[in-house]
């Protein structure tokens, strides 16, 4: 059985993951600071896998801290250990608002930037190597002509969609120098 931790694991994309990722009988560690979600979702999600899949409904553990924050990710990493190490990371943890982060775009900075290096490092570190990063169509700025294509212009022309920009970056280079990684970027619109 493979085991996954997913990061903003009670936001609205992390939560309906965990869901589906539960009801095909993955073991999934649920993620969350709570600053963009609550605490009561953790509990819509266990009861609707209880009731579609309730063979699956005491696979889900979940994790309150900040990925930014090292010995916490340490801790979480190190528990997983214990039983298995995590098979991948579906990562969709980060803030999320253009406007907030045309306001203060340090914070965005620290958060999805420094968030996102900080867990690839104890990714790394523990030899999990399989990374989906819940990135942005934001990254593509204005373009006249849709649909999107892997081959479209990246042009984010707000700190958020810079951050997103910045960590799709750093996942290519990462896996330009070492070929274990499996990585996939996400872009949509949310």
């Amino acid at each position: 059985m493979k085991k996954i931790l997913v990061t903003g694991g009670l936001g609205y994309i992390g939560s309906h993951v965990g869901i589906s990722l539960l009801k095909k009988g993955y073991e999934v560690t649920l993620l969350d600071s709570l600053i963009n979600s609550n605490l009561e979702t953790l509990e819509k999600i266990k009861n609707i896998v209880k009731i579609e899949s309730p063979e699956f409904g005491n696979n889900v553990e979940f994790a309150m801290g900040d990925i930014r924050d090292p010995m916490f990710l340490e801790n979480v990493f190190e528990k997983a250990r214990h039983t298995k190490n995590y098979d991948a990371v579906m990562h969709f943890a980060g803030l999320k608002s253009v406007e907030e982060s045309l306001e203060n775009p340090i914070k965005y900075w620290d958060f999805n930037v420094g968030g996102s290096l900080n867990l690839i490092k104890f990714m790394d570190k523990y030899e999990c190597t399989t990374l989906i990063f819940s990135s942005s169509a934001t990254v593509y700025g204005f373009f006249e002509g849709v649909p999107f294509t892997e081959e479209s212009k990246i042009n984010p022309l707000n700190p958020y969609a810079k951050t997103k920009a910045y960590i799709e970056k750093l996942t290519y280079d990462l896996n330009e120098t070492d070929k274990n990684w499996r990585i996939s970027n996400l872009r949509y619109f949310n």
